[in-house]
C-alpha cells in the first residue's frame, strides 16, 4: 500500500526481535543476520544495498538483544562494527536499536571500528535508538521523545548521497 520496497527478517518466530527496511528506492540485495547472543535473546540485523539515483548506499538496521547481558552486547557491537567496516569506502547508513548509552564502550566501538559518525554526538540523553552514517551529507535531523522509555522515541533524518560529496568525508550542515 505504501508503494515501497521492503524486506523483513529474520523472522520473530525464530526467537529474535524483529527488524525491517522500507525504502522508496530499489533494493539491489539484502543480507539477513542473527547477531551473536549466547546469554540472551537472539538479535536480528539487515544490510541492504539501496540504489539511490545510481549511488549504491548500504543501509544497516538492527535490534540488539537484552541490555542485561554484557557478553551479548559486547559480541553484537563487535559484529556490527565488523560489518560496517567492511564497506568503509561506500556510503553507509546505520539505524540501530543498540541497548547501550552513547558513552558506553559498545556504542563507541560501533562508531570507531565501524568508521561511522553519530548524527548528533552532543545528545547524551539517548539510550537505544541511534542513526549513524558515513559518506553522506546530513541535511536535517530531529529526535522527539514521546514517553519515558526508549521504544517510544521517534527520529527522522535527511541525507544527500553523491552530488559533490567528497569520498570519505562527512559534511554536517
Amino acid at each position: 500500500k505504501l508503494q515501497m520496497y521492503s524486506d523483513f527478517g529474520p523472522p520473530t518466530r525464530d526467537n529474535t526481535w524483529g527488524c525491517a527496511i522500507l525504502s522508496r528506492f530499489p533494493m539491489r540485495s539484502v543480507e539477513h543476520f542473527l547477531l551473536p547472543s549466547p546469554e540472551g535473546e537472539l538479535a536480528c540485523a539487515l544490510r541492504a544495498e539501496i540504489d539511490i539515483g545510481g549511488h549504491i548506499t548500504h543501509v544497516f538496521v538492527t535490534h540488539m538483544g537484552n541490555w542485561g547481558d554484557r557478553l551479548d552486547r559486547d559480541l553484537q557491537s563487535k559484529e556490527i562494527a565488523r560489518i560496517a567496516a567492511g564497506y568503509a569506502s561506500q556510503p553507509y547508513l546505520f539505524l540501530g536499536y543498540v541497548t547501550s548509552a552513547p558513552d558506553s564502550e559498545n556504542y563507541q566501538r560501533i562508531l570507531h571500528e565501524g568508521r561511522l559518525t553519530d548524527i548528533d554526538p552532543s545528545d547524551l540523553d539517548r539510550w537505544c535508538q541511534y542513526i549513524c552514517y558515513r559518506g553522506m551529507q546530513r541535511l536535517n535531523y530531529a529526535r522527539i521523545n514521546s514517553g519515558d522509555i526508549a521504544d517510544t522515541e521517534q527520529q527522522a533524518a535527511r541525507f544527500r548521497v553523491g552530488h559533490g560529496i567528497r569520498d570519505g568525508i562527512d559534511h554536517d550542515l
